[in-house]
């Protein structure tokens, strides 16, 4: 059946994203003050977020890359259309994003603003970020 998960970004907005089934049912943006849902991203199933910029993506499952929008909704830059990806974190100013392609475990780590990718590291995926961040 349905699964739903969502978070509070703060002044009234909440981001809403889940399954229907086996498919996903995309990331929404729901404004409590104006009684609003909107969907941005009809192919994503999760989401992330940092310093105001809503991440959306899929997991292994999929290959839809990961895409950066702001709290309006504006699409702000995506990378790896294509590509399955794991994990997606927002850390600092950087995200890191689990690529599920190929034998060998990669992380690629772009900047949140720009979209740039930075670099990819051969690594595994959890203990790249948490030695990153000393977490």
């Amino acid at each position: 059946g349905p699964v739903r998960e969502a978070r509070w970004l703060g002044d009234g907005l909440l981001a809403s994203t889940g399954w229907n089934g086996l498919k996903p049912a995309g990331v929404a943006l729901i404004d409590v003050k104006r009684d609003t849902v909107r969907t941005i991203d009809g192919a994503a199933a999760r989401f992330s977020f940092e310093d105001e910029i809503l991440l959306a993506h899929g997991d292994y499952s999929s290959s839809d890359g990961v895409r950066a929008y702001s709290l309006e909704g504006r699409r702000l830059w995506e990378a790896l259309e294509g590509e399955a990806i794991g994990g997606v974190v927002a850390l600092g100013g950087r995200v890191y994003v689990e690529v599920a392609s190929g034998r060998s475990p990669t992380v690629a780590v772009f900047d949140l603003r720009s979209g740039a990718e930075l670099k990819r590291v051969a690594a595994r995926f959890p203990e790249f970020v948490s030695r990153r961040h000393g977490t």
